[in-house]
């Protein structure tokens, strides 16, 4: 049964017909897929990071605006 899906997999088919696929093949198509979810993964990654920082920049902002210590040193 697992090889029937094996063999399903190593075929490829296009407008001029229908072809059997190299076992390298087959692993170069696993690899290009496995490198597209590692690239979506670290583009996700990056657009994190930099609402991350737009956050805490925010965050910093706020905590500048209260101005706590000049509070105590002229009041």
């Amino acid at each position: 049964m697992a090889k029937k899906e094996k063999e399903e997999t190593m075929v490829w088919q296009d407008t001029t017909g229908k072809y059997k696929m190299g076992y390298s093949q087959y692993l170069q198509r696993q690899q290009l897929m496995t490198e597209r979810l590692l690239l979506i993964a670290v583009v996700i990654m990056i657009v994190m990071l930099v609402l991350a920082f737009f956050y805490a920049d925010q965050l910093i902002q706020r905590i500048d605006a209260l101005n706590v210590f000049g509070r105590l040193l002229t009041g």
